[in-house]
């Protein structure tokens, strides 16, 4: 091993493995799986344990904080917690990334439990203004919460355990993602941009240099606060999202915090008349959403190699009764596939409850959003 950097386990030497190796399951292998060496909080607080290498922690939780979701980067969202061990002494403890959700999680689904054990294996020593704590390192710690094993069992039988104390929550100094977007920066809505505006729709782009940094943050169906977006217009008579010729583009200065208790629509149809459609009454160079009941279904074209060329055929009915033809591509066509397979009473209706009607929005990938209603007893049929 490269001496001064950080290590997981304190042995200079490793094994690296190579073409030529190969490895034979040992199924009477007897030994101890995890391997913990838990260290005395005492050695952590007074800096007697080395600082480049990790180490493994066990102790009953005593207080939690809640979770800095304040940057964009949920690598970088961290949970406090202060833990105890067998002599009393306690330590410090963050919890970064998904770990710290994977604790949140366990608490929301666990709210009679108030005694909480837990395991770190292979953390990491770090120092604030003299101050020893022990962070997860990346995605390499193991993270175990209350689990039947030896170790824990062995921990709750402690004299501790014998104790009336709970965990407490420590006081929050952070405002929430709310309040702080709120009380720092001007809101405006969609239709408070610019005038004049139709509907409360924006399209959003992200440039391929910083996809990174939204990628993971940006979930469809959520609804977030977006600080210091570019406002832009659109290219005329290149294919859009939306009626709109204005978009919002994400820069290296944009951040978005998440805004919990949306109360907007999330899908923001805008359903076509067929007849306008067909009539050519419709501008070809932006999307559009429809809504009908399936009247006639084509079987799946997949000579293409390319599974994203493969198609289906659709008819839809509207209300009024005017038919469409849908093409489903790649994936799309699959998924409804796969729902008529899944249902195969589908074909033969004969019941209003069993009626099925599909919404179909198209989005950037081509996903296709299936609702159900209850409705007349058409049936479906097969194109030949």
């Amino acid at each position: 091993m490269d001496e001064g950097k950080f290590q997981l386990i304190n042995q200079m030497q490793k094994l690296t493995f190579t073409r030529e190796t190969t490895v034979t399951p040992c199924l009477d292998f007897s030994g101890s799986v995890n391997g913990f060496a838990f260290i005395d909080f005492n050695h952590i607080i007074a800096d007697t344990v080395p600082e480049n290498i990790s180490l493994d922690v066990i102790g009953l939780v005593v207080a939690i904080g809640e979770i800095d979701a304040r940057n964009e980067d949920r690598n970088r969202h961290k949970m406090r917690l202060q833990i105890q061990d067998v002599n009393g002494s306690q330590l410090d403890v963050n919890l970064w990334g998904d770990y710290c959700y994977t604790f949140s999680d366990y608490i929301q689904q666990n709210q009679n439990i108030h005694r909480i054990v837990i395991i770190l294996q292979f953390e990491k020593i770090c120092v604030w203004q003299d101050r020893r704590y022990v962070n997860t390192y990346y995605d390499v710690s193991k993270f175990i919460i209350n689990t039947d094993i030896d170790e824990i069992k062995v921990f709750k039988k402690s004299p501790h355990e014998n104790s009336s104390s709970t965990f407490s929550y420590m006081k929050s100094n952070l405002s929430s993602e709310k309040d702080d977007f709120v009380l720092n920066h001007e809101l405006k809505t969609i239709a408070g941009i610019f005038e004049p505006i139709e509907g409360n729709k924006i399209q959003g782009y992200v440039p391929n240099a910083y996809i990174y940094k939204f990628r993971k943050v940006l979930k469809e169906g959520e609804a977030f606060f977006i600080k210091n977006p570019n406002l832009a217009k659109m290219d005329e008579g290149k294919f859009q999202l939306i009626d709109q010729m204005q978009k919002l583009t994400f820069t290296r200065e944009t951040t978005v915090t998440p805004f919990l208790d949306f109360s907007g629509s999330v899908n923001e149809f805008a359903f076509i008349d067929f007849n306008h459609i067909i009539t050519g009454t419709v501008l070809e160079n932006i999307l559009l959403d429809v809504i009908g009941l399936v009247v006639a279904i084509g079987e799946i074209d997949a000579r293409n190699e390319d599974r994203k060329m493969h198609k289906m055929r659709l008819q839809i009915q509207d209300v009024n009764g005017s038919q469409l033809d849908v093409n489903l591509w790649g994936d799309s066509c699959y998924i409804f596939s796969d729902y008529i397979q899944q249902n195969p009473n589908i074909h033969r209706i004969v019941k209003s409850f069993n009626l099925k009607r599909f919404v179909f929005g198209k989005i950037a990938d081509m996903l296709i959003h299936i609702m159900m209603y209850q409705s007349s007893s058409s049936i479906l049929t097969l194109m030949r």
